[in-house]
């Protein structure tokens, strides 16, 4: 088997088999791991922007019921922006989104 299909068939078995690309595996502060499809972005982001929505990634992912996020592609970024800055500063969360890690897939 290809690498390719392997490492396809290890995101399939963390996020579903209903999703695409792309997938991120996370691990939680048990161990277990578990992959998400996303985000999809329509537009390269800075660098402050890339890293605030990766914390707002990794804050939200391992929220309980948490399924999804979605918007028409025209919409403002500043209404993302400013939701996902209310959302880390008030979730009464002290871990960093920097204390989830990544795993590769």
């Amino acid at each position: 088997m290809r690498t390719f299909d392997r490492e396809w068939k290890k995101g399939i078995s963390l996020a579903g088999d209903d999703i695409g690309t792309p997938i991120i595996g996370f691990e939680d502060e048990k161990g277990e791991t578990f992959g998400i499809f996303g985000p999809v972005i329509t537009r390269v982001p800075d660098k402050r922007q890339s890293l605030e929505l990766w914390d707002s990634v990794v804050l939200l992912t391992p929220t309980p019921g948490f399924w999804e996020f979605k918007t028409h592609e025209d919409r403002k970024t500043r209404i993302w922006r400013k939701t996902m800055r209310s959302i880390f500063r008030n979730s009464g969360d002290k871990r960093s989104p920097s204390e989830f890690r990544k795993t590769s897939l």
